[in-house]
């Protein structure tokens, strides 16, 4: 699967790949996107699994910035309008949308946080982690948390219930809030 990487740090390439390869994927789906036999609920629960996980593939690693955002919605609601027979303009609102992708990744991506959290401190990926804390940017993976120390983090991650409840926040959310940048 892969995932693209720059020298100047632009995502939108690794992005749009990923796009093109869930909609390709959701063009061989067509006939299960277009027959009757298959509820709703059904067909989303099909496109979550067969093209948005295509889609969303490293995820982790991108900044939803709002060029990311546009793109992932866009292509998002384009799939979407072929599933539900609604307008694109109606998929794209995130107050109609039959299934918000933005959320799915934010709330998959701050699951990930606290899996990280809970790791021994020596692991490189934990490392990197608390270096994107101390260095923080709208839309990194921990764009979804507020602690205003790292030990305060990794104290609220250490809570698993609470954390849970926290992803499910995210999944619910309305807002697109950044983290508050110190």
């Amino acid at each position: 699967l892969g995932s693209l990487f720059q020298a100047d740090g632009d995502q939108s390439t690794d992005i749009k790949r990923r796009i093109a390869m869930a909609v390709a994927r959701a063009g061989k789906l067509r006939e299960i996107w277009q027959t009757e036999i298959l509820t709703l609920k059904l067909k989303i629960r099909l496109y979550k699994s067969a093209c948005c996980s295509i889609l969303t593939y490293g995820s982790e690693a991108w900044v939803l910035d709002e060029r990311a955002c546009k793109l992932i919605n866009g292509a998002n609601a384009s799939m979407l309008s072929h599933i539900t027979g609604r307008s694109h303009r109606e998929e794209a609102n995130p107050k109609s949308t039959t299934f918000n992708l933005l959320k799915w990744i934010r709330a998959r991506r701050i699951k990930w946080v606290g899996h990280i959290l809970r790791m021994k401190d020596d692991r490189l990926v934990k490392r990197a982690l608390h270096h994107i804390f101390s260095n923080p940017k709208p839309g990194d993976i921990l764009m979804d948390t507020a602690a205003a120390t790292w030990a305060d983090l990794q104290k609220q991650a250490s809570n698993r219930d609470a954390w849970r409840h926290r992803v499910r926040q995210v999944a619910a959310s309305d807002a697109t809030k950044w983290r508050i940048l110190a």
